[in-house]
């Protein structure tokens, strides 16, 4: 809703009329409106593996050449 001022009386207009949209169409809208996030189920997917890039990939190549590892302690965390 767009509200505005018309001599003197607080007016409201659609912006957007979802009536002629299917209803599950207007139920996710308002859903994701209201913040909620939605994944498709049928893609179902899992991270095996992340690389740093830029600055991290820098900080941890000198890390590594530098032997901080064996300060820290050696053993990977992951």
């Amino acid at each position: 809703m767009n509200s505005y001022w018309e001599d003197g009386k607080s007016t409201k207009r659609a912006v957007l009329n979802l009536s002629d949209l299917p209803d599950e169409v207007v139920s996710m809208t308002q859903a994701v409106l209201r913040g909620k996030n939605f994944i498709d189920a049928d893609n179902n997917w899992q991270m095996k593996l992340t690389l740093p890039h830029g600055r991290m990939a820098a900080v941890t190549g000198t890390m590594k050449k530098q032997g901080f590892s064996k300060l820290l302690g050696g053993r990977s965390s992951r």
